[in-house]
C-alpha cells in the first residue's frame, strides 16, 4: 500500500497541468466503485463497437453510463487539465481500472479535477447499486468523505468534523475512523488531510500511486445526475419528501408554507425535549432564531434573481440575489453562534477533546446516541440548518433545498424518541397537505 503522504492524492499538480510527476492538485474528487459479487454492469447494446477485456472494460463503461456519459465517446486522456476548469461546460471525468492484487475484479476509479459529482448523494446512490463506493472530495471551502453501498449513502462527513457524520449508518466505518477522529479533535488539520487520503486507500485497498496516475485514463463528458430533492441522507420519510417536492416546485405555495411551519415546530420540539429551551441564556436566543426563519425565507424568495436574468447572464458571470438576503442570513447565524459554540463546548470541552474515546465528546462520556449533551448540541445544530434551509431559495445555482438536513439533527437530538415524533410529523403533513 502506498502511504498517504506519498500518494498523488496528497501532492500538488504539476505546473504543466496534471501531467509530469505531480499529483491531483488542491481541488479534486476521487470516487472508487467496487463491485459486489455480481458483476457491476448492465448489458451493453448488441451493436456496441468498443473493445473488451474479459468484461473489465464493460465494468468501466457501465460506471460511465451511470454518470450520464456516452460509453462510445470515451477517449484516452491527453494529460491536458485545462478543460476541467471550464465551469460552464459539461462535467469532465477520468475513468480507470485498478486491481487490488487479490485476484478479484478491478475497481473503477473516477477522478474529477476541480469537480465534485462523486460526492453528491444522488451520484453515490446511482453508483452503489450492487457495489460499494468510497469518495473523497477536496474543495475550496470544504472536504467530504462518503461511503455508500446497495444504493444507500451510509455515511458522509467532513474529515475535520468527523463527529458530525450523517447518513443512514453514521458508524458504518467503525474503528477505521479512530486515527482521523483523534487528529480532528486535536485540530491537527494537516494530519487530517493525510489521514483522509489514507482512509480511502485502506478502505479500498488500491495503490493510487504514480504508476496509476501516469497510466491510462479515459476522458468522459457527463451529463449531471439530476438532483433528487426527495432523497435524504438520513432516510427522509416519503411523506415528508412528497411535501418537500411540492415545496420545491412552488416555493411560494401552500406546501412550502406548510413545510416551513412543520420544520419550525420540529426544531422547537427538539429544543424543548432536550431541555435547551429551558436554558435561561441559550433557550431564548435559539427560539428567536427559529422564529426568524420565516422572515429569512420571505427575504430569500423576494430577493432571488429572476430565472430569465440567470438564463441571460454573460458567460462566467453570476447573477446575485439581493445583498440584503446574505446580510440578514449572516447576522442571524452570528446571533446564534455563541449559543451553538456553548453547546459544543459542553459536549466536548476543548481541553479534553484529545483524550476522548472515538465517538465520545469527553473522557468518561457515554456514546453519542446516549449522551444528553450530544443531543442538546444536535438541537442547536438543527437551528443552524433551519436558517440555511430558509435562505437557500435565494441562490439560483443550487438545487431545491431539502428538509433532510434539518430533520437529521432533530432525529439525532431526539434519539429513541424520534420514531414516535416522526410518525406525528408525517401525520400532521398528511392531514394538512394541499
Amino acid at each position: 500500500m502506498t502511504p498517504a503522504h506519498g500518494s498523488v492524492l496528497h501532492r500538488p499538480a504539476h505546473a504543466g497541468g496534471g501531467g509530469g510527476g505531480g499529483g491531483l492538485g488542491d481541488w479534486f474528487c476521487v470516487t472508487v466503485v467496487q463491485a459486489d459479487a455480481d458483476p457491476l454492469r448492465d448489458p451493453l447494446p448488441d451493436d456496441f463497437a468498443g473493445a473488451r477485456d474479459d468484461g473489465d472494460l464493460d465494468r468501466l463503461l457501465d460506471v460511465a453510463r451511470r454518470l450520464g456519459a456516452d460509453p462510445e465517446r470515451l477517449v484516452p486522456w491527453d494529460r491536458d487539465a485545462e478543460p476541467f476548469w471550464d465551469v460552464d461546460g459539461p462535467a469532465r471525468l477520468l475513468l480507470s481500472l485498478v486491481h487490488t492484487g487479490d485476484g478479484g475484479p478491478p475497481a473503477v476509479v473516477v477522478v474529477e479535477l476541480n469537480g465534485f459529482e462523486g460526492s453528491r448523494p444522488e451520484v453515490l446512490r446511482v453508483l452503489s447499486d450492487r457495489a460499494s463506493v468510497h469518495s473523497l472530495f477536496r474543495g475550496v471551502h470544504a472536504d467530504r468523505f462518503s461511503y455508500a453501498a446497495d444504493g444507500r449513502v451510509l455515511v458522509t462527513f467532513e474529515p475535520t468534523l468527523v463527529e458530525e457524520r450523517t447518513g443512514e449508518a453514521p458508524d458504518a466505518l467503525g474503528a477505521d475512523l479512530a486515527d482521523l477522529a483523534a487528529a480532528a479533535r486535536a485540530q491537527a488539520y494537516e494530519r487530517v488531510d493525510v489521514l483522509a487520503v489514507d482512509l480511502l486507500l485502506r478502505r479500498t485497498g488500491l495503490p493510487l500511486d504514480d504508476a496509476w496516475w501516469q497510466g491510462e485514463h479515459l476522458l468522459a463528458e457527463a451529463a449531471a445526475v439530476p438532483d433528487d430533492a426527495a432523497a435524504a441522507p438520513a432516510g427522509l420519510h416519503p411523506g415528508v419528501a412528497a411535501v418537500g417536492a411540492l415545496a420545491a416546485a412552488d416555493p411560494t405555495g401552500p406546501a412550502a408554507d406548510l413545510l416551513l411551519t412543520t420544520l419550525q415546530e420540529a426544531v422547537r420540539g427538539a429544543l424543548h425535549l432536550t431541555g435547551v429551551a429551558d436554558d435561561p441564556v441559550l433557550g431564548a436566543v435559539l427560539a428567536q432564531a427559529v422564529a426568524e426563519a420565516r422572515l429569512l425565507r420571505g427575504l430569500a424568495l423576494a430577493g432571488r434573481p429572476a430565472a430569465d436574468d440567470v438564463a441571460r447572464r454573460p458567460r462566467g458571470v453570476r447573477v446575485e440575489a439581493d445583498p440584503m438576503v446574505r446580510t440578514e442570513s449572516v447576522a442571524a447565524h452570528a446571533r446564534i453562534a455563541s449559543a451553538v459554540d456553548a453547546l459544543w463546548d459542553a459536549y466536548s470541552p476543548p481541553g479534553l477533546r484529545g483524550a476522548a474515546a472515538h465517538g465520545r465528546g469527553r473522557p468518561g462520556a457515554p456514546p453519542q446516541e446516549h449522551d444528553l449533551l450530544w443531543q442538546r448540541l444536535q438541537a442547536g445544530l438543527a437551528v443552524t440548518e433551519l436558517l440555511a434551509w430558509a435562505v437557500a431559495p435565494a441562490d439560483p445555482y443550487v438545487g431545491p433545498p431539502s428538509a433532510a438536513g434539518v430533520l437529521l439533527h432533530v432525529r439525532f437530538a431526539l434519539a429513541d424518541r424520534w420514531p414516535a415524533f416522526e410518525d406525528a410529523l408525517v401525520a400532521h403533513l398528511a392531514a394538512n397537505a394541499p
